[in-house]
């Protein structure tokens, strides 16, 4: 199953193992190649660790260059995740010698889907846009602080906007056509009618399909103005002994 933000899954056994101890050894158990143990997309260059007995934890949405061979891609909910056959067997415990255990067989393959986690995190949209655009420059769209993709690329964003400005379908169809996500979009500023507020509401949608949303305005001016951007969220929270960063752009 995925963990609720996607960047991670967890591989349950029904009852303890020997971690595969086989293939893994004792001093690899918080870092080793999924692929020696279990089967899915891109598993060879996936890393994988035993949490206990019962269970491992994949890093699912990270391909580490720490692992050569082939396969490729990420890990997607109702994936199937395959247990290797012959590297796993029951651990040995109780009034068992290592004699008795030794004679027990290894598992055969067993497979099963990728659940999606039960309540998935809504991911943080920060929408940023300067709130007055002067005479000269164009209007920036920074959606890069955003939170909740769950490691990887975004599933789906879709930008609108809404003004009483004679042309805001022409800035719709702009951004529709040219919108992206990295590097921000500039709304070039002959799209922009002075003395107009342009409304921008923006949602970004993560693999595990759940989606957050944001808005932000900005007033057209004809004088030049200034432009000051500090980066991330205009509401934070922090305790209160850490020291606070800002980080800022300015421009005209």
């Amino acid at each position: 199953m995925f963990s609720s933000d996607g960047a991670t899954a967890t591989v349950f056994f029904d009852s303890s193992t020997d971690r595969a101890a086989t293939v893994v050894a004792a001093a690899d158990w918080q870092q080793f190649r999924c692929s020696l143990v279990l089967q899915f997309r891109g598993c060879n260059v996936t890393g994988c660790a035993w949490l206990d007995d019962s269970s491992v934890l994949v890093y699912a949405s990270q391909a580490s260059s720490s692992y050569s061979g082939s396969g490729s891609g990420l890990l997607a909910v109702n994936d199937t995740i395959s247990l290797r056959s012959g590297v796993v067997k029951a651990a040995c415990s109780g009034s068992f010698t290592a004699e008795d255990c030794a004679k027990w067989k290894l598992s055969s393959a067993k497979s099963t889907p990728l659940l999606a986690p039960a309540n998935p995190t809504t991911p943080s949209v920060v929408l940023s846009v300067p709130s007055v655009v002067g005479g000269c420059e164009g209007l920036q769209l920074d959606l890069s602080s955003s939170q909740g993709s769950g490691g990887r690329s975004w599933a789906s964003i879709k930008v609108s906007v809404s003004s009483s400005a004679a042309n805001t379908s022409q800035v719709q169809s702009f951004l529709d056509q040219h919108f992206q996500y990295l590097p921000p979009v500039v709304i070039p500023r002959s799209l922009l009618q002075n003395g107009f507020v342009y409304s921008f509401s923006a949602t970004m949608c993560n693999f595990l399909g759940r989606c957050g949303s944001a808005s932000a305005s900005s007033v057209v001016m004809a004088e030049a103005y200034p432009v000051v951007v500090i980066q991330g969220s205009s509401s934070r929270q922090m305790l209160r002994k850490n020291a606070l960063l800002l980080s800022a752009t300015a421009y005209t």
